[in-house]
Order: structure tokens, then C-alpha cells, then sequence
């Protein structure tokens, strides 16, 4: 019984990192994309370039907390 829970909540949780990364990662992309329409104003630039910045940080926070919750290589 402890491990049938211990098991669902590991699916869980991969279940919502997953989630997490693909918005994540579509939010860095319509970034990336939108940065040579905004270069021509320093502050549409800057904001684009904060706009990704961010979202590589999440994206690094998300597999820091992967690795603390798998120390492992995870395999799916």
C-alpha cells in the first residue's frame, strides 16, 4: 500500500513538471521569436530579453527540482 502511494505521487510529479515545461517552453520560444520584431526600441528589447531570461531560470529551477526529487537518472 505505501509503495502503490509512494508511486502515484512520483507519477504526479512528473505528471506537473511536465506540465510546467510545456508552457514554459513555449513561452521561451514565442520570446525568442518576438525579440527581432521589438529589437528597434531598446525597451521592447529589454523587455523580451527579461521575458526569456526568466523563462530559462524557471527552466533551470524545474530540472534542479527534478534532480533533488530523482537524485538518479530519471528514465521515462
Amino acid at each position: 500500500m505505501m509503495q502503490q502511494s509512494l508511486w502515484q505521487r512520483t507519477v504526479t510529479i512528473d505528471s506537473l513538471l511536465d506540465q510546467m515545461r510545456a508552457p514554459l517552453s513555449a513561452l521561451r520560444t514565442l520570446g525568442r521569436m518576438l525579440m527581432p520584431q521589438v529589437a528597434k526600441t531598446e525597451l521592447g528589447s529589454d523587455l523580451v530579453q527579461g521575458m526569456v531570461s526568466q523563462g530559462d531560470e524557471i527552466g533551470d529551477v524545474l530540472s534542479q527540482l527534478q534532480r533533488a526529487l530523482y537524485p538518479l537518472p530519471h528514465h521515462r
